[in-house]
């Protein structure tokens, strides 16, 4: 009997010790007080996005300000932590150097440049992102565990204008100002914009570092302000030391390095103000912030914890890591299109910042901007187009491997690295830069068409790179080389080559402005008319698109005014208030679409010869669509009968037009 109770009591103590949080994990780590993990993560590349689509504060809208990216190549809006992850964890590719173990996403407030002139801002030239994930501990054990799944935090405060020597927060946000040739000689390290207060001080390099807190609560993946979950260590508050008792659970320590090039940009002359803010209207450099979304493999970062390879700065010589090593910089476009595009000022300079322009020095936090605003033109100093091939086979877009290589159709994914600028250099004759690799469209050798980098006078003096485009009507143009009057024309391999002038559509663009658009993500009318230098020769009807961005939308009936409405039970029918419909994209199989009534998905039921009705748990099959722009509308058509949805008599919807028409045209509306 008392042999029975002790069994008892321990059983009961050991119930008491037990920790949902730790005990999946070995936390049997080596007896050495010196052990800490210790790599370097290179994200040495331009930033996989740059822009204003936000997948943490405002998912599936317009951030106040302009971020650069790296990591992840997937992101849709309105996603759970847990949904977000999985999206992560599968996405195609990571700009950073650990593939597959490491999809997590990292980034920060733009760098902009202030021209003295008053002519403009410019994104400030960078040279990467290093993450260290630096293990560091207290004097007590006080292991760590992996990041869990669906897992984010921000460091840092993007209203703050201020420095308090005493608040761990504030020391975690520093910057290193270099005097000598780039990246060399001592830095001067300081809290805030090394010259803001200093006219005199110029940097010919700049460093901005972000230590992020590593204890955790144990409870929450994600809070309202990303932050309070997530707590410094006791001790030098910043890295290392204890972890206090309301956060008892040590993360591996995350710190951020990010690079410009500063010392190529005018300043420091004793006259001029400090010509460099951060992209929310920041002159003090006090508000600069990082965001972490975790994509990391559980059990793989729980080895590299324990692994003693892992401990050398590297990742070269981490065995955990060995197998998953790839270059710093590889080649990475997204996967699909964030959904917000406008002039950043990447390749030009813009007249006003995108977003909150609300310009703040040293004093108290700044005031918050109203809801962030979508899209606006913002000044650029240039037009910029996409070039899509006519009938939708795809968008010109430049290589990931510069300086130079062969330019294709291959992708479908409308983004930064396919927007061109567009240089006119006079008699009709102009240029294109791509907007985010700065490459010029050359017609090379033969028949080759390259991207390639080059000096902006020396583009101007060469015909290889100078182009003409021929209006052909119904929004498709021809584009002319001037070297030898051939045409960009795209193959069937997706290869785009110049070519002596045929009769059939390979050679037909849709010629398209991106630096404006509407809230449902159509293109505005362009005030300013692309160059020509001919008449339209031929007439070609309009080719249906397909490109939409993701997210929310009614949809309304373009030529009866009626909004498509679901209950909660999914039962579909037009009415005068619509429903919100969440639309994705679900590769090669289309668009789902998900009622937020009935929260099931929209399906095509009784293989397509029953009413529309929203009421399934997945997508796949007859819960797929395809949908394509015609003109200001758009057609839904049944992935699996290849029928259009119409309207039907009694008010209901139907996946049996044979052809887009009145009752089968619909306006998208983003909600």
């Amino acid at each position: 009997m008392r042999t029975a109770a002790l069994l008892l009591f321990l059983a009961l103590g050991a119930a008491v010790l037990a920790d949902p949080v730790t005990d999946r994990w070995n936390l049997n780590y080596p007896d050495d007080q010196n052990y800490s993990p210790f790599w370097r993560l290179l994200c040495k590349t331009r930033p996989i996005y740059t822009g204003r689509a936000d997948p943490i504060i405002v998912q599936g809208s317009w951030a106040g300000h302009v971020f650069g990216s790296a990591g992840f190549s997937k992101s849709r809006p309105g996603q759970t932590p847990l949904e977000f992850y999985n999206d992560l964890v599968n996405a195609s590719c990571t700009s950073c150097n650990i593939a597959k173990m490491d999809m997590s996403v990292y980034w920060h407030p733009e760098l902009y440049y202030r021209r003295p002139d008053g002519t403009g801002y410019e994104i400030v030239k960078g040279e990467g992102l290093t993450v260290y994930y630096l293990s560091r501990r207290g004097g007590k054990p006080n292991w760590w565990i992996p990041f869990p799944k669906g897992f984010r935090m921000i460091a840092g405060n993007q209203e703050r204008r201020s420095f308090d020597p005493n608040n761990v927060g504030h020391k975690a946000i520093s910057y290193s100002c270099y005097g000598g040739n780039g990246f060399t000689g001592t830095p001067v390290e300081m809290h805030g914009f090394p010259g803001y207060q200093n006219k005199s001080i110029g940097c010919s390099a700049i460093r901005l570092q972000i230590f992020f807190p590593s204890c955790w609560n144990g409870r929450d993946l994600d809070v309202p302000d990303h932050t309070s979950h997530m707590s410094y260590p006791i001790g030098d508050g910043i890295s290392q030391g204890d972890c206090p008792s309301t956060h008892p659970y040590r993360l591996p320590g995350i710190f951020f390095e990010a690079f410009y090039n500063t010392g190529d940009y005018p300043h420091g002359d004793g006259r001029t103000e400090w010509p460099f803010v951060l992209s929310q209207s920041d002159l003090t450099g006090y508000g600069m912030h990082g965001d972490f979304v975790s994509g990391w493999d559980e059990e793989a970062l729980h080895r590299a914890l324990h692994e003693p390879t892992c401990n050398c700065g590297n990742v070269d010589c981490c065995n955990v890591f060995k197998a998953n090593q790839q270059g710093a910089g590889l080649q990475c476009p997204m996967d699909k299109p964030m959904g917000f595009f406008e002039d950043v000022g990447l390749s030009t300079a813009i007249s006003q910042l995108p977003g909150c322009n609300r310009f703040t020095g040293v004093g108290p936090n700044a005031p918050g901007c109203p809801p962030p605003s979508p899209a606006t033109f913002t000044g650029s100093t240039g037009i910029h187009r996409v070039f899509i091939a006519s009938g939708n086979q795809g968008i010109l877009t430049p290589p990931w491997n510069e300086p130079w290589d062969q330019v294709t159709i291959h992708r479908n994914v409308l983004d930064l690295d396919n927007v061109w600028r567009v240089l006119d250099i006079g008699g009709g004759v102009v240029t294109f830069q791509n907007s985010l690799s700065r490459g010029w469209l050359v017609h090379w050798v033969d028949t080759e068409v390259l991207s390639m980098q080059q000096a902006e006078k020396d583009v101007v003096k060469n015909d290889w790179y100078h182009w003409s485009v021929v209006d052909q009507g119904n929004g498709l143009s021809l584009v002319k080389s001037l070297k030898d009057g051939s045409y960009l024309t795209y193959r069937s391999d997706g290869k785009v080559t110049a070519e002596k002038r045929t009769n059939g559509t390979s050679q037909l663009w849709v010629y398209s402005d991106k630096t404006r658009w509407t809230p449902d993500g159509q293109p505005q009318p362009d005030p300013t008319a692309a160059p020509t230098t001919a008449t339209p020769s031929t007439t070609v009807a309009p080719q249906p698109t397909s490109i939409l961005t993701e997210g929310a939308y009614k949809l309304k009936l373009t030529g009866g005014g009626q909004f498509v409405k679901s209950d909660s039970q999914g039962n579909i029918k037009l009415s005068d208030d619509g429903s919100v419909f969440v639309i994705r994209a679900m590769g090669n199989q289309g668009y789902s679409i998900f009622s937020s009534a009935s929260q099931r998905f929209v399906c095509a039921d009784g293989a397509g010869s029953d009413f529309l009705i929203a009421n399934r748990g997945a997508a796949s099959g007859w819960e797929t669509f395809q949908l394509s722009s015609v003109g200001s509308s758009w057609t839904v058509q049944s992935s699996t009968n290849n029928k259009y949805v119409a309207r039907q008599s009694n008010g209901k919807l139907m996946a049996t037009g044979v052809s887009p028409g009145a009752d089968s045209l619909w306006t998208l509306i983003s909600a």
